[in-house]
């Protein structure tokens, strides 16, 4: 398949932004101009997997903020750990095969794209929302905008310090039946991914994420609402029912979050929008929960 050439989808409007929003720290790299001629190409990602343990969570993970004195050897990957956890409190919930039905299914589409230059060492990656919007069989983008992650060409495409699109509300769906279409944005979008024989690719990708949109946690929510009454699992879920009520509200399960994946990364402004994010330079509040998870990406057309 030939390569998609795409237009950077940065205009002046955001450089300008970010060089108003704050004047601490330093902008990200992706908003300079490539140096060197860039071609992109585009793959749907059909395969995703959130980690099951500790173990696993640190082999998915990625230095997302690249702060000095890190924890955990600078891998970043608190929400994954939290997710194991969920697991092992709450056996019939398992995103990874849940995700896995979505996908294949097509109703979720995410789309990774990757910039290199036959001129120049530099590499680039972007992720954001597809979707076959006219039922052609051939996808577009539909919100791939953002500050693209920035790397040098070699063995493996190793990018950082982007702008992402995520889809909280499929990764918080562990039943396969509740999922949101509900996107946020991913700060310190970065990559390590490699080039399979038939031109996939393979490999873990991780950015941070702000405080949840109700739309984004509903799936998890939901889930635990039923899951009360089961005898086994529902036991802990009902301790999270503090007003036994029966049903565990938005507040309660952000009470859980709170308690199970307090915010690891410090990132960016309030204002959850491209132009907010920062290199270093910030408050030292964590603001934003890391997440690194495995996946693979197939080579797709669009339109």
């Amino acid at each position: 398949m030939k390569p998609v050439v795409v237009p950077l989808l940065l205009s002046s409007a955001l450089t300008a932004a970010c060089t108003d929003a704050n004047d601490t720290g330093a902008l990200p790299p992706g908003l300079a101009e490539p140096s060197c001629a860039m071609t992109w190409q585009t793959f749907r990602i059909d395969g995703i997997t959130l980690p099951r343990s500790a173990v696993e969570a640190t082999q998915f993970g990625l230095d997302i903020d690249q702060q000095a004195n890190d924890s955990n050897g600078g891998v970043d990957n608190q929400l994954g750990s939290t997710h194991g956890s969920l697991q092992s409190l709450s056996e019939s919930w398992d995103v990874n095969p849940a995700i896995a039905g979505h996908l294949a299914a097509g109703r979720l589409d995410w789309m990774l794209q990757v910039g290199t230059c036959a001129d120049g060492d530099e590499v680039r990656a972007r992720l954001g929302r597809g979707a076959d919007r006219d039922g052609d069989g051939v996808r577009e983008l539909v919100d791939l905008f953002g500050i693209p992650a920035v790397g040098t060409r070699g063995q493996r495409i190793s990018t950082g310090f982007g702008t992402a699109r995520v889809p909280v509300g499929f990764l918080t769906d562990g039943r396969g039946d509740l999922a949101t279409d509900a996107w946020q944005l991913g700060f310190g979008f970065a990559t390590d991914l490699r080039v399979d024989a038939d031109g996939g690719l393979s490999g873990k990708v991780g950015f941070g994420l702000g405080a949840f949109t109700d739309a984004a946690i509903e799936p998890l929510r939901a889930y635990a609402s039923d899951a009360i009454g089961d005898p086994g699992t529902g036991v802990w879920w009902r301790d999270q029912d503090t007003d036994h009520d029966g049903v565990i509200s938005t507040s309660e399960l952000r009470r859980v979050f709170a308690m199970l994946a307090p915010p690891d990364l410090d990132l960016g402004e309030p204002a959850e929008a491209d132009a907010s994010y920062r290199l270093g330079g910030l408050d030292g509040v964590p603001d934003h929960l890391s997440l690194g998870i495995a996946i693979h990406a197939t080579p797709v057309a669009i339109e």
